[in-house]
């Protein structure tokens, strides 16, 4: 009884493995992007990012990963470009994938396409009232 009750359980697995396995991400053709940002996230520039088998290569989810253009509309970039150096629940880091220059320009096409919170700029101070 335990054997089979074990088969079963890896049958599951294995079926679970394959619907999810069907539900990735459809990676874009280089030739049809234009910006940086997009071609690193579709894995064209830099074969360790893989952004796309998660979140399709337009950023809007798969069965994988979720449309980022919510929490992107609302992140500030420091949080952004945190979670892709680090992480976050199942996405993995690719701090030691990528470099600063990359996460930037991935996150330069994020916020070209789906928008949010700039930046607070830091407020410009004159030299004469500091002393």
């Amino acid at each position: 009884m335990a054997q089979k009750s074990a088969r079963h359980l890896v049958l599951a697995g294995l079926i679970a493995v394959a619907v999810v396995g069907c539900a990735a991400g459809v990676q874009l053709a280089k030739d049809g992007i234009a910006h940086p940002g997009q071609v690193l996230f579709n894995g064209h520039a830099n074969a360790e990012v893989d952004c796309f088998r998660c979140h399709n290569g337009n950023g809007r989810g798969s069965g994988r990963g979720p449309d980022l253009a919510p929490e992107v509309a609302k992140l500030p970039d420091a949080a952004i470009l945190e979670i892709i150096a680090k992480g976050a629940a199942f996405m993995p880091a690719y701090g030691d994938r990528t470099s600063e220059e990359e996460r930037r320009q991935i996150l330069g096409w994020l916020r070209e396409a789906f928008g949010g919170p700039a930046e607070a700029e830091a407020p410009e101070v004159d030299a004469e009232e500091v002393e």
